[in-house]
């Protein structure tokens, strides 16, 4: 079995969609390092650790995300060591798909298929 998180973005013209899938196996590996991660982050610059870190707020600075101010700098910092920890997540798959938000439904069905596809191999 597999877990599957699909998330969306874009704006009037465009909708992207993003999914990770982690096969049960690796969840507790999984959630013990994102964990890890988002405690090392309230350790070195008091972000809370429940807070969600949406990308385009966060990177832009928009938004409390701690106790403290934490600088653009630092934030677009964090951001590529987040995204370098999500890469190294053991046997994590990432799927993405871009299209024209009048496209949105063929587009999920899409994404959908090749998330089924790709597992079943």
């Amino acid at each position: 079995m597999f877990f599957v998180y699909i998330d969306d973005s874009g704006d009037e013209a465009i909708r992207c969609f993003s999914a990770l899938v982690i096969h049960e196996s690796q969840w507790k590996t999984v959630h013990a390092t994102v964990k890890q991660h988002r405690r090392g982050l309230k350790k070195s610059d008091a972000m809370l650790v429940t807070k969600e870190l949406h990308a385009t707020d966060f990177v832009a600075g928009r938004g409390r995300v701690g106790t403290q101010i934490v600088t653009k700098g630092r934030r677009c910092e964090i951001f590529r060591q987040t995204l370098a920890m999500v890469a190294g997540l053991p046997n994590v798959r990432l799927f993405n798909a871009i299209s024209k938000r009048s496209k949105e439904k063929v587009l999920f069905e899409w994404l959908v298929n090749r998330i089924n596809r790709t597992m079943a191999e």
